[in-house]
């Protein structure tokens, strides 16, 4: 004896959860990562045109995120949309630490690096002008570049991470919506009833899925008879 519970994805609530919308509720997960695989394909093809030295093991890495992804999206395959986060994991990794180390960096060695761009290096004596080196950035320049940089850095930290939930929570909305067109074959309809009803709950469904079974369901003259 074998028992179906299905679950219908059409009155689940995950259709309209909060945690699969972004950009402040206004774009769905699944329209985002379509957006972030079109830029990931708009940039490493710059990179492939400006012929700059990418190895061959990165081109078979970007062109496995780039097919399985396409591919996840357009048939909703939940597993395939591994590679596009581990690559937005790693990167978001990278900028981070190089944050970080750019940042210790400034606090350890601004200062000295400042007063090396500030000291005039005068050649002979100090009487002669004007000096014969003259200094191809001021203190004051490199602090702005050095702060531009960290600044660069920075926003791609934050859109990497940001890159790396949007990508997660479209596994994770492609994973339920498929679970939840799925029906669940047991062997006895009346120990998953609470069961059920607490997944229904859980989930937000109207009411709790019915069960089906292909063991004989009682009538109402049957329940008239129980007492």
């Amino acid at each position: 004896m074998t028992t179906e519970l299905p679950i219908n994805g059409q009155s689940a609530s995950f259709e309209f959860n909060p945690r699969y919308r972004c950009v402040r509720n206004m774009c769905h997960v699944v329209t985002a990562t379509k957006a972030l695989i079109f830029v990931f394909i708009f940039f490493w093809a710059l990179v492939i045109t400006s012929r700059l030295p990418v190895s061959l093991t990165y081109g078979i890495f970007f062109t496995l995120v780039a097919v399985s992804t396409i591919f996840a999206l357009k048939h909703e395959r939940h597993g395939l949309l591994w590679p596009f986060t581990v690559y937005s994991a790693i990167f978001f990794a990278l900028t981070l630490v190089t944050s970080v180390v750019f940042i210790c960096l400034a606090f350890a060695f601004g200062q000295d690096i400042f007063d090396f761009f500030e000291t005039e290096e005068i050649v002979g004596n100090t009487t002669a002008a004007p000096p014969t080196h003259e200094r191809a950035m001021s203190g004051s320049s490199f602090f702005f570049l050095a702060a531009f940089i960290e600044t660069v850095v920075i926003i791609c930290t934050v859109f990497c991470y940001w890159q790396m939930i949007v990508v997660y929570r479209c596994k994770e909305y492609f994973e339920e919506k498929h679970l939840a067109n799925m029906p669940i074959v047991v062997d006895d309809p009346q120990s998953i009833s609470s069961a059920a009803l607490q997944y229904a709950l859980a989930n937000g469904y109207d009411q709790p899925p019915p069960v089906y079974s292909d063991a004989p369901q009682p009538t109402a003259m049957d329940e008239q008879h129980k007492y």
